[in-house]
């Protein structure tokens, strides 16, 4: 399965049932090579061996997990009604499995974690009311009310909350569990509901641990609101009533951050200079030294003053090039460059990372932006060698295939719009680029389960674009043949049979 080899790996399957059918552990080897071929997005094959686990072994101890697995299959593939069967199934069938309460919390988090927040409330509220007195009963608590609150079912949110603070009130993590609470509100823009609970937090729990970070977030919202007064207040009882507290410079590092975020550098600074002078032996105070200097930076961009910003970029290394988070500044330094489409200041920034940062990320990440900055600025040329330096330097970096995945598709991408502008011989050269990008996965990578497919089922729509339709049915049947569940595997099947050769 890892090596992409399918055809061995059902052989392999087939003799795994047969020869070890009645081994005590034949349950859970097959759960495993399920979740091997769910994790290389075979979704149908995963789901095919979690069923067979739970309809001849319904009574291993691994059946749950199988059940558990075949949900979170469903929900991988967009089937909503199948999902919500699967679920229902595990709910009822297992209702003496010792592990019950572990596989229904640990599948609510993974829902969650898909942003699956019907399913995640379904098994939160599930777990609450039949485990309350479990350890995670205030987590899963949690979860109902943060699934509410993504839902934006306010009415329900509200009342989960309530729930949450009334029954788990003299739980030692209450305080987290209704700041994470606050947080969501606040990551969904209710800054309003956020400042309540962030508000409850301090005034109720104020020696807590995470009394700290609900004041810290009361400002961050009223920043956000735009309240400059009120988050003057929450920032000054933040430095007055927590100054002793051991992660004091970490939280306003953090609340300069947000600062920085909405381009506000003269209050950052601020803030950075407080943990500066404040808490000069703590390891946060090199950062804010670095911060200071990176809002600099920032603020000279942001000013279109770019000799200005240069210069002070040129002190910033000069000054903090050991510093470990200096590739991080860059890499945001460039973005920004490249989201004002500063294009030549980004690839300065950008080769910066590359030529002295070997070997990082942020050094990949780099080289494979410098391809698609080349892209964006029409430099062909360059794109193509720095494409070339990304494969040599890159190789058995596991970000590769999809690194060039993605430079391919911005080819893929140019030739579309070219085309639907009329330009039909510029879209054809994107349309030439493409093929040799994806060229780069077919043949010069290892076979991966997601990008291989990828790369030939985008090439072969660019052969088609072309008017080269032997080539494109070919790799259209490729598809077909090696990759059924392939996403993109019906359109495929569709596709072969509309391509017309020679017309």
């Amino acid at each position: 399965i890892k090596l992409g080899d399918f055809a061995a790996a059902k052989d392999g399957i087939e003799k795994l049932l047969t020869d070890f059918s009645e081994h005590k552990n034949i349950a859970k080897a097959v759960n495993k090579v399920a979740d091997h071929y769910r994790w290389s997005k075979r979704y149908e094959k995963a789901r095919q061996l979690y069923q067979y686990v739970v309809d001849n072994w319904p009574q291993a101890e691994y059946a749950i997990w199988s059940q558990k697995s075949l949900v979170i299959s469903y929900i991988q593939f967009v089937d909503d009604p199948n999902a919500d069967a699967a679920i229902e199934k595990l709910l009822a069938n297992f209702s003496q499995h010792k592990q019950k309460a572990n596989a229904v919390n640990m599948l609510a988090d993974e829902c969650s974690l898909l942003k699956r927040y019907r399913n995640a409330r379904r098994l939160y509220q599930y777990f609450v009311e039949n485990f309350p007195d479990s350890d995670s009963a205030i987590w899963a608590q949690q979860g109902v009310a943060i699934s509410n609150i993504k839902l934006r079912d306010d009415d329900a949110a509200q009342y989960a909350v309530e729930k949450l603070i009334t029954d788990f009130s003299e739980h030692k993590d209450i305080a987290k569990a209704v700041n994470k609470a606050a947080d969501h509100y606040r990551w969904t823009a209710k800054y309003e509901k956020a400042k309540q609970l962030y508000q409850y937090v301090v005034d109720n729990w104020p020696q807590a641990e995470y009394a700290i970070w609900a004041q810290k977030s009361l400002a961050v919202s009223n920043m956000w609101l735009g309240d400059d007064p009120n988050a003057d207040v929450a920032i000054e009882k933040l430095l007055t009533d927590y100054s002793e507290h051991k992660q004091i410079a970490n939280a306003v590092n953090m609340l300069a951050d947000e600062f920085t975020m909405l381009n506000r550098f003269d209050k950052a600074r601020e803030l950075y200079q407080y943990v500066i002078d404040h808490r000069p032996e703590d390891d946060s105070a090199k950062r804010s030294e670095l911060e200071i200097a990176k809002t600099n930076v920032l603020s000279l961009i942001k000013s279109g003053d770019d000799a200005a910003a240069n210069q002070a970029l040129d002190i910033l290394i000069a000054d903090f090039n050991d510093h470990p988070d200096v590739p991080t500044l860059f890499w945001i330094v460039a973005k920004r460059y490249e989201k004002l489409r500063k294009y030549a200041e980004a690839r300065t920034v950008y080769q910066n990372i590359v030529t002295n940062y070997p070997g990082t990320n942020y050094a990949f990440g780099a080289q494979r932006n410098l391809v698609i900055l080349y892209f964006s600025m029409k430099r062909n040329g360059e794109a193509q060698e720095a494409l070339d330096k990304l494969v040599e330097n890159s190789s058995g970096h596991i970000g590769l295939p999809r690194a060039i995945s993605r430079i391919g598709k911005e080819y893929f991408n140019q030739a579309f719009w070219e085309e639907n502008k009329g330009r039909h011989e510029q879209a054809k050269d994107y349309y030439r680029k493409a093929i040799i990008v994806f060229e780069r996965i077919i043949q010069g990578l290892s076979p991966s389960p997601t990008y291989t497919p990828d790369a030939y089922y985008f090439s072969a729509v660019c052969y088609e674009s072309v008017g080269e339709y032997e080539k494109a049915m070919e790799f259209y049947q490729k598809i077909i043949d090696n990759w059924p569940d392939y996403e993109h595997a019906s359109q495929a099947k569709f596709l072969i049979n509309a391509v017309v050769p020679g017309s």
